[in-house]
């Protein structure tokens, strides 16, 4: 039983490590992809299925978008009124904002430019697809932890792709903690 407590207990230390830092991970992606996007698309890029290169994908990430846009309306958040107020919507780096990390990754990886794409992706010093990929497996693993799902012993449900020259085991928690490392 002892053991059980302590390997749930390192979990949870675990998790809320992880935490600290995809927010820092999230932090960098949100703000260089939203400078990169507004500053080479306008203002509200966010909006432009001619910004995308799939329009299904498109599509559904206005389905999520406007869903998160609502929540923000119906929670009375100043900077989203005032912003639809005047424009009708919130410049993309609100919306960028006020998105989750999934719709945010999944935007990310369907947006046309691949100059907004590789300088995104230059800022971490990676490749686009190393982006991509990292990104949909690190969301993975904040949704675990922000449920407080178990992560040590279960295999990634996205694996990363390798980080070049590392080695390990890319389907396991410990190489989301090289990923962000």
């Amino acid at each position: 039983l002892m053991m059980v407590h302590r390997a749930v207990l390192f979990d949870r230390k675990l998790q809320s490590l992880l935490m600290e830092y995809i927010g820092l991970f999230e932090l960098q992606f949100r703000a260089q992809y939203s400078y990169r996007l507004s500053e080479e698309r306008g203002a509200f890029a966010h909006r432009n299925p001619k910004n995308f290169k799939d329009a299904k994908h498109f599509k559904d990430f206005l389905n999520s978008y406007e869903r998160e846009f609502r929540i923000q309306m119906k929670n009375n958040n100043a900077d989203v009124i005032r912003a639809f107020d005047v424009y009708g919507d919130v410049p993309t780096w609100q919306a960028v904002e006020m998105m989750s990390f999934g719709t945010l990754s999944k935007m990310y990886s369907n947006t046309r430019s691949k100059t907004v794409r590789s300088g995104v992706a230059m800022s971490f010093g990676v490749t686009v697809e190393e982006l991509v990929s990292w990104a949909r497996a690190i969301s993975s693993v904040r949704n675990q932890c922000a449920h407080f799902g178990q992560l040590c012993g279960k295999p990634l449900v996205s694996r990363p792709k390798r980080i070049a020259g590392a080695s390990g085991d890319n389907g396991s928690v410990f190489y989301i903690v090289m990923l962000l490392v």
